[in-house]
């Protein structure tokens, strides 16, 4: 099972049109969401973990991006900490200066697979969509084969960021990568693994749940904050449900759950789904977002003539059994 999950780091799909560009691989990709980002403190935890992110995977991740660039800058022994740390000091943040961005971008075969992408939300008196942009996201991503080989370590450094973050809500698991902002224009190539593979986690449909106070989906690790714990019954009566196989980790604003020893993916053409992944989604359930509004950008793009709609809700509800 190991050798064939990494065997993903090998994949790489060319557009489906023209098949001239690569447009989609596989990675492991970790999803936070927390509130309250523009605090001081959170601003500094921001940076302390995209420092984190190019110490563990230094000398693959070279570049960075400054705020308002086109382009990304070498990093030279991470003087890119000093520049975030003075970026997110200013008092007037600009959209751009809220984004902090790391990637190899040395890698002769994009989309990279080792991406850091670090969203922090708008000012707490932002008018619109105030809410909505007051939700700071992480998203990170390294090839399988880091997962497989130390997958203990990369919780142990997944949880370090849950206890800086703070986040409502996240998942990590085995998923479609593109380059940065391009995903949705990838519909054509993810969509036959997403509905093949139900264990592939994915970014899309993004900030709705967070956004009316529902979770998102759950996957190999689902992180969940304390008001939904405690939604649940809290802490003890969360860990009566668990099987045996799902370990509990504790962090600072909630609970990290690691659905069996490595992800798994699944196959629908064979029957096969996850089944602690199903576990857990059972437990969770209740916790669980489907009110998605029938608009665009709310929804997981697919190709014509699939109804974007009927497909997102298949998604989220794909653990459930028939």
């Amino acid at each position: 099972m190991e050798k064939d999950l990494t065997k993903l780091d090998e994949l790489i799909l060319l557009d489906a049109r023209r098949q001239r560009h690569q447009v989609l691989r596989f990675g492991f990709q970790l999803h936070l969401s927390y509130p309250n980002g523009m605090e001081r403190a959170l601003r500094e935890a921001a940076v302390d973990v995209a420092h984190g992110y190019w110490n563990d995977t230094r000398p693959v991740v070279d570049a960075f991006q400054r705020s308002g660039a086109s382009r990304y800058s070498p990093i030279r022994d991470g003087a890119f900490e000093s520049y975030f740390r003075k970026r997110l000091a200013k008092k007037d943040l600009s959209d751009s200066d809220k984004c902090l961005i790391l990637i190899d971008s040395s890698d002769g075969r994009p989309p990279a697979q080792h991406q850091f992408m670090l969203r922090i939300g708008a000012q707490e008196d932002a008018e619109v969509w105030a809410e909505k942009l007051r939700r700071s996201n992480l998203t990170a991503s390294w090839p399988v084969a880091r997962c497989v080989e130390r997958a203990d370590d990369l919780i142990a450094l997944i949880l370090d960021w849950c206890n800086r973050l703070h986040p409502e809500q996240g998942t990590a698991g085995i998923a479609p990568i593109a380059e940065h902002g391009m995903l949705r224009h990838e519909f054509r190539e993810y969509t036959p693994f997403i509905k093949r593979f139900p264990g592939l986690d994915f970014a899309m449909p993004g900030f709705e749940a967070p956004l009316w106070g529902g979770i998102r989906t759950v996957n190999w690790l689902t992180i969940l904050g304390h008001r939904y714990v405690e939604a649940l019954g809290g802490c003890e009566a969360l860990a009566g449900m668990l099987d045996p196989q799902v370990t509990a980790y504790d962090y600072d604003g909630g609970i990290l759950l690691r659905a069996g020893l490595l992800p798994e993916l699944g196959d629908v053409n064979h029957g096969l789904r996850p089944e602690l992944y199903r576990h857990v989604d059972a437990i969770v359930r209740p916790l669980r977002f489907v009110d998605y509004p029938n608009t665009p950008m709310a929804l997981i793009k697919v190709p014509e003539p699939m109804d974007a709609y009927q497909e997102t809700l298949a998604w989220v509800r794909r653990f459930e059994r028939s």
